[in-house]
C-alpha cells in the first residue's frame, strides 16, 4: 500500500513538474516533512486557542458575570442582586450557542484574511528579493519557461506552507460559520472574494518588488506595512466620502457583516456590533449608486475591482519580468490604467445625492471633490517615473529618428510618425504621454462635475477646473524636468530625479510658507499659482491669473525646447558615430 501511494505521488509530481517546472522547484524547496508538520502544528494550535478563549468565558452555574452576553436568558438573583444566566433542567446555564460560534467564526475569519494577504505578500517579496540578490532571477528570465509559468509558479509555490496552514483552518471556519447560521453561499462568496483580493495584492507586491531592486531587505517590510495599512482602513465601517472609501473594497470581512446571526428567538448582527459602525458602511456609494446597501452589490463591485486591478498588475508584471530594460508601464497601457483609476476615485467622491438641497447651500465643488485632485496628483507623480525610459532607450530611439528624418523628405509623414512614437513608443520621451494622462484625469473631473446635479452655480466648477489646470501644468513641467535629468551624464540620475520632484512639489511650497508668502493678499499670492497647490486662486485677480497662465506656458515652452534639442543632439551624435564606425 505504501509503495502504491509513493508511486502515485511521484507520478503526480512528475506531471506537475512537466506542467510548471518553477512550481515544482518551489515545492521541492519548501514541502519538507519537518516544515509541513510544523506548519500543521501551528495551525491546529491557533485553532485550539481561538476556540478555547471563548469556551473559558462561558458562564457557569455560579454568579460570575463573565460571558453573560452568551446567555439565552438573564435573570437577577435575589441573594446577591447580580445578573446571571437562567439554568436549564440539568442545572447548567442556557447558552445561546450561535453567538459563541459567531465570535469564533469572526476571529478565524480575521486570521484567514490578514495572514493570507499580509503574510503572502511578505513571503513573495522576500523570495523575490533573495532571487535578485543571488542573481538567480536572471537565470529564470533566460530559461525557456514562459514568464506566465514562472509567475504562476511563484504565486502558487512560494507561500505554499502558508496555504497549507490556512487550508487546515477551513474546516473549523466553515463549521463555525454554518453553526452560527451563516448560509453556505455567503461563505463560498467570501472565499472567492478573498482569493480575488489575494491575487490583486500578490501581483501588485511582485510588481513593486521588481521595480525597487535597490530596496532589497526593506522591500518585504514596506509592502507588508502598506498592505496592513490598507486593510486597517478598509476594516473601518465609517464612510469618509472620499477616495479613502476605496479601501473598503479590499476588506472581505465587510461581506460577512451583512448577515444577521440568528439565535433562539433573537436576531442581531452579533459578530460585528461592538465598535463597528455598519450604518456608515451601508451608505457607501459610487457615482450615486449605493454599493454598500446590499451584500450582492458589494460582492459584485468588490470582486470586479479586485479582478480588474489584478489583471492590470498581471499584465505589467509579465512585461517587467520579460523585458526589465523597458519602462515599467507602457504608454498605451497607462492611458487605460489612468482612466480606470480616475473613474474609481471620482466615483467615491460622488457617492450619493443629498436628500435636501438646502443643506448644501454655500458649499462648493472643492468641498466634495477635494480628494480627487490630491489622488490624481500622487498618481501623476508615479506615472512620471513609470513612463520614464532609460537613457540608452532614448539614445536608440533618437538615433533611429535621426536616421528616418535624414532619409525622409515628406514632412507631414514625419510629423505623423513622430506624434505616433511620442504617444505609443515606450522608448520615446514620456512628456506627451504624461500630458495625455493628465488630460484623461481632467476629463474624468468634468464627468464628476456633470453628475452632481444639485449644484446650481458654475463658479465653483470653473474655480476647481482652473485650480486643477494649474496643478496639471506644474506636473507636466516636472515630467519634462526629470526626462531632461535622465538624459544627463549623471551616474545616480534616478536619485537626482526623485530629489528634483520632491523639491518642486513639496520644497517650493515650504519655501514660500517660510518666506511668509500670503495666500490672501499681496503680490506674493500669485507665486502659489506656480506650485502644485494653487490654493490662492480664489483670492487672485484675473490679471494675476493671466500672468500665471503665461508663466506656465513660458516654462513649458522652454522645457520642451531644451528637451527637444537635447534629444536631437543625442540622435545626431549617435548617428555620426555609427556612420563613422561603418565608414572606417
Amino acid at each position: 500500500m505504501g509503495v502504491m501511494f509513493t508511486k502515485i505521488a511521484e507520478s503526480g509530481l512528475d506531471r506537475i513538474g512537466g506542467w510548471n517546472p518553477q512550481l515544482m522547484r518551489e515545492w521541492q524547496g519548501r514541502l519538507r516533512w519537518r516544515n509541513v508538520l510544523l506548519t500543521l502544528l501551528i495551525s491546529f494550535a491557533v485553532q485550539i486557542l481561538l476556540v478555547v478563549q471563548y469556551l473559558v468565558k462561558l458562564p457557569q452555574n455560579d454568579y460570575r458575570s463573565s460571558g453573560m452576553q452568551y446567555c439565552l436568558e438573564q435573570i437577577q438573583t435575589s441573594e446577591a442582586k447580580l445578573m446571571t444566566c437562567k439554568l436549564g433542567a440539568d442545572g447548567y446555564p442556557l447558552i445561546n450557542w450561535p453567538f459563541v460560534w459567531a465570535d469564533v467564526f469572526r476571529d478565524v475569519s480575521l486570521v484567514l484574511v490578514w495572514v493570507l494577504l499580509i503574510g503572502g505578500m511578505y513571503l513573495l517579496v522576500a523570495d523575490l528579493s533573495k532571487e535578485m540578490r543571488r542573481g538567480t532571477l536572471n537565470f529564470l528570465r533566460m530559461s525557456p519557461q514562459p514568464s506566465r509559468q514562472i509567475l504562476l509558479g511563484k504565486l502558487m509555490g512560494v507561500p505554499v506552507l502558508l496555504y497549507l496552514g490556512l487550508a487546515a483552518m477551513l474546516p473549523l471556519h466553515l463549521s463555525m460559520g454554518l453553526m452560527a447560521t451563516y448560509p453556505l453561499m455567503l461563505l463560498l462568496a467570501f472565499y472567492g472574494l478573498l482569493g480575488a483580493i489575494a491575487f490583486c495584492f500578490y501581483t501588485a507586491a511582485l510588481w513593486f518588488g521588481l521595480l525597487t531592486p535597490g530596496l532589497q531587505g526593506f522591500q518585504p517590510w514596506l509592502i507588508a506595512g502598506t498592505g496592513l495599512g490598507l486593510l486597517a482602513v478598509g476594516f473601518s465601517g465609517y464612510r469618509d466620502g472620499s477616495s479613502l472609501d476605496w479601501a473598503r473594497l479590499f476588506e472581505p470581512i465587510q461581506l460577512l457583516s451583512y448577515w444577521e446571526v440568528k439565535g433562539p428567538g433573537i436576531q442581531m448582527t452579533w459578530p460585528f456590533h461592538h465598535g463597528f459602525d455598519q450604518q456608515g458602511f451601508r451608505y457607501l456609494g459610487w457615482f450615486l449608486q449605493p454599493i454598500g446597501a446590499h451584500s450582492g452589490t458589494y460582492l459584485l463591485f468588490a470582486l470586479a475591482n479586485a479582478l480588474i486591478l489584478g489583471a492590470w498588475f498581471w499584465v505589467v508584471l509579465e512585461r517587467r519580468l520579460e523585458t526589465p530594460g523597458r519602462t515599467p508601464l507602457g504608454k498605451v497601457q497607462s492611458y487605460g490604467l489612468t482612466l480606470c483609476l480616475s473613474l474609481i476615485v471620482m466615483g467615491f467622491n460622488v457617492q450619493s445625492a443629498p436628500t435636501e438641497v438646502d443643506q448644501w447651500k454655500g458649499q462648493s465643488f472643492s468641498d466634495f471633490l477635494w480628494s480627487y485632485p490630491i489622488s490624481m496628483l500622487i498618481c501623476a507623480i508615479v506615472l512620471m517615473f513609470l513612463l520614464l525610459p532609460s537613457q540608452q532607450a532614448v539614445l536608440d530611439w533618437s538615433r533611429y529618428r535621426h536616421q528616418y528624418t535624414a532619409a525622409s523628405n515628406q514632412s507631414r509623414q514625419h510629423r505623423h510618425r513622430l506624434l505616433r512614437d511620442l504617444l505609443s513608443h515606450d522608448a520615446s520621451p514620456g512628456g506627451l504621454a504624461v500630458a495625455v494622462n493628465l488630460g484623461v484625469m481632467t476629463g474624468v473631473l468634468l464627468l464628476g462635475i456633470a453628475v452632481t446635479p444639485w449644484y446650481s452655480p458654475t463658479a465653483g466648477a470653473a474655480e476647481l477646473l482652473l485650480r486643477w489646470g494649474f496643478c496639471a501644468a506644474f506636473l507636466l513641467s516636472c515630467a519634462l524636468v526629470i526626462q531632461w535629468i535622465s538624459l544627463s551624464n549623471v551616474i545616480h540620475w534616478r536619485w537626482l530625479a526623485f530629489g528634483s520632484v520632491a523639491t518642486l512639489v513639496l520644497g517650493w511650497p515650504i519655501v514660500l510658507s517660510m518666506l511668509g508668502a500670503s495666500l490672501y493678499d499681496g503680490p506674493s499670492r500669485y507665486l502659489w499659482l506656480v506650485t502644485a497647490f494653487p490654493q490662492s486662486l480664489p483670492h487672485a485677480a484675473w490679471s494675476g491669473i493671466g500672468l500665471a497662465i503665461a508663466a506656465h506656458l513660458t516654462i513649458l515652452t522652454t522645457l520642451i525646447t531644451i528637451l527637444t534639442r537635447r534629444v536631437q543632439g543625442l540622435g545626431q551624435s549617435e548617428w555620426k558615430a555609427l556612420t563613422a564606425a561603418q565608414g572606417g
